[in-house]
């Protein structure tokens, strides 16, 4: 994650599992408001590499009862970062993008409100999320893939207020010699690869890339893990 503050380091190396606690900086402290009407409150704490920087996450005014569990860091790229929390209230688990610098310089924190419903009507909610920056807003993308139909499509989701999802199909370029079959990606990870890229890996099968900001110039690309060593296939 980019720290996006000329006074820090150029980059920053993020711990995905946040702290409960009323800690303020002026700098690095944004404020939101969950679906039932808490405030939620967000603080980044930098370290420089190799140590771990990390969020401080609280709800001002109630203490680590009102989280169902510690919130966690979905995934982040440059200096925006993506926060899952699940909250006492009923509510399902609510997602929040943070930015080190929002559109007048200083933090902000934004709520998603139907990430998990999407999710759920969708039938994806265990795929894991990825996100880039277009210009002066985000693309949220995850990928599924239909056991009935074996195609694989993506989940797209603009930052921009009033924006909904949407879902495309896509085609699987696969290298010379490999069938489709075998390759169903069970993705565990998302990577950002720059530009509008992003990657789906499996650590046993491979990684699909996607440019999710220009789906339709180019098709789903597979890059396979190498094959086992003779000594390894026993695994």
């Amino acid at each position: 994650m980019a720290a996006g503050n000329p006074r820090l380091p150029n980059f920053i190396l993020l711990d995905a599992a946040t702290r409960i606690s009323d800690l303020r900086n002026g700098t690095a402290t944004a404020w939101a408001l969950t679906t039932a009407g808490l405030t939620i409150q967000v603080s980044l704490v930098v370290a420089a590499p190799p140590r771990l920087s990390h969020f401080c996450v609280c709800c001002p005014g109630r203490d680590a009862t009102a989280f169902a569990d510690a919130p966690r860091v979905v995934c982040s790229t440059g200096d925006h970062a993506l926060i899952r929390a699940g909250f006492t209230t009923g509510d399902s688990p609510q997602h929040f993008i943070y930015r080190a610098r929002g559109p007048d310089g200083r933090p902000s924190l934004d709520l998603i409100p139907d990430l998990i419903d999407y999710y759920s009507r969708k039938e994806i909610l265990s795929l894991p999320l990825g996100f880039v920056s277009s210009r002066d807003h985000l693309v949220i993308a995850a990928l599924s893939y239909g056991p009935t139909d074996l195609q694989y499509y993506l989940h797209t989701l603009s930052s921009e207020p009033r924006s909904t999802w949407s879902k495309k199909l896509l085609q699987v370029e696969l290298p010379h010699g490999l069938s489709k079959k075998p390759f169903v990606i069970d993705h565990s990870k998302v990577i950002a690869l720059g530009g509008g890229l992003l990657g789906w890996v499996d650590l046993w099968e491979g990684i699909l890339i996607c440019d999710v900001l220009d789906p339709g110039t180019a098709p789903l690309r597979l890059v396979p893990m190498p094959k086992l060593l003779p000594s390894n296939r026993q695994l």
